[in-house]
């Protein structure tokens, strides 16, 4: 609703430049013309794209048409399959549930990461993991200059990381 909202307000951007073409500020004016319409461009751009439709084609025709796109795409039914529905949606559609079956199941990428560790090791990884609910688990090459930056960085926001390699291709 409130970019609806802000669409079909985003015509009055361009009463600045015009005012600035009123007192006399030709190169501001054309400079800030130019600004306002990316900038409407942009709003309905992302808009378009959110409701499933054609963001270029939206944005080339808000950059022409400036007055009357945002207007337009503003008053246009959304799409009931749309990212902005399912966004609105998500915390209507149902609780998430937890995770179920055994550890190996649930936590694959962990499961084959702690085969090469000790047993010491991968019980106590695995007790300390077997009351967490959900996986929020995925693999992902990085380059190795980059390695330690995310590594620090996912210990900094409290997450927990392992890193293997396959080949000369760091994974974390």
């Amino acid at each position: 609703m409130a970019a609806r909202i802000i669409l079909l307000v985003s015509p009055l951007m361009l009463l600045f430049p015009t005012a600035l073409l009123a007192a006399g500020y030709r190169a501001s004016s054309s400079v800030a013309l130019l600004v306002v319409s990316c900038g409407v461009r942009a709003i309905v751009r992302w808009h378009a794209r959110q409701n499933n439709r054609d963001g270029d084609l939206w944005g080339y025709a808000a950059f022409f048409f400036p007055l009357i796109t945002p207007v337009v795409l503003a008053l246009l039914p959304q799409d009931p399959n749309s990212a902005g529905a399912l966004l609105r949606a998500g915390t209507e559609g149902g609780r998430g549930k937890a995770a179920s079956g055994t550890f190996e199941e649930r936590f694959p990428l962990l499961a084959q990461t702690l085969e090469g560790h000790p047993e010491a090791t991968r019980s106590g990884l695995m007790a300390h993991f077997e009351k967490v609910k959900t996986n929020f688990e995925f693999l992902l090459p990085t380059q190795s200059g980059a390695l330690t930056r995310l590594v620090a960085e996912a210990r900094d926001r409290g997450l927990i990381t392992w890193t293997g390699s396959v080949g000369r291709v760091p994974l974390v």
